[in-house]
């Protein structure tokens, strides 16, 4: 619950920015799998004082979300990233740059083929037999899925 970090009452913040300065804690940060409005609200309080975050960033709000999505996603992208394009579109694009560099340079694969995975059947199969539940944006079929699947062979 966001509202726990934020109060300074139970001395969340304090604490962990106590064991910072003592060595204990090397670099500090936080995840979110939450609206964009709680992370700002978050970033807003402890900003200044975060060094990575670890966000829920689904490719396929990206691909086949609205432009309030670009928006959110954009916004992310400068605040977590430090990128900014000229419009919404190049900002989110660096966003997702920037994630995709980021995973390269801590050595995990970004491509299906990267993971020795090239035959689309094995991508068909998997949208074939995957559980497709209702997400924030679009319910996907199974098609869809493979389509976006196909794209980061």
């Amino acid at each position: 619950n966001i509202d726990a970090y934020l109060d300074p009452r139970f001395g969340i913040y304090d604490y962990l920015m106590e064991q910072k300065r003592a060595g204990r804690i090397r670099h500090l940060g936080f995840s979110a799998h939450g609206s964009i409005d709680v992370m700002k609200r978050f970033l807003d309080a402890y900003g200044k004082d975060m060094e990575f975050c670890q966000i829920q960033l689904n490719w396929l709000d990206w691909k086949f979300q609205d432009a309030e999505g670009k928006v959110k996603l954009a916004r992310m992208a400068e605040r977590v990233w430090g990128v900014k394009g000229d419009t919404v579109e190049q900002t989110a694009a660096l966003g997702i740059d920037a994630l995709e560099a980021f995973i390269r340079e801590i050595g995990l694969p970004v491509r299906w083929s990267e993971m020795g995975i090239t035959d689309e059947t094995v991508l068909r199969a998997a949208a074939d037999t995957c559980i497709l539940t209702p997400g924030c944006c679009k319910a996907f079929t199974r098609d869809e899925l493979f389509d976006v699947l196909k794209s980061s062979i």
